[in-house]
Parts: C-alpha cells; structure tokens; sequence
C-alpha cells in the first residue's frame, strides 16, 4: 500500500490525541500495522524515513 508520509504523522497525532490506531489508519489512509508500530514505539517515526533515505541512496550508488 502507497501512502504519504504526511498522511502517517496526522494519523499518529491522531492517535496522541485519543483516535484509536484502526479509525486513525482508515481516516488517513495508512497501513493499520505500520501505524501501530509507531505508537507502539516499535518504530520511531524519524527512523523509519532515514532508513527509506539510506536505502535509496545506496541503490543510486550502485
């Protein structure tokens, strides 16, 4: 599933402010595991865009 990433920070500020994780996936149109993982403190939130930017500049210097 493709979705913004400015999509995934609303739906977790969603969740701060009382959302439930399933409504907040649904309204914002992100992956409910991806956004549990978040909130969960699984994955923090930078984290997962500098590993998606390390990725992709390591395959350009292939």
């Amino acid at each position: 599933m493709q979705y913004e990433r400015a999509n995934l920070q609303r739906a977790y500020n969603a969740t701060l402010n009382g959302m439930s994780v399933y409504r907040a996936a649904r309204m914002y149109l992100v992956p409910e595991s991806t956004l549990r993982d978040r909130t969960r403190g699984k994955v923090e939130m930078d984290l997962a865009h500098c590993f998606h930017l390390v990725r992709k500049t390591s395959w350009l210097n292939m």
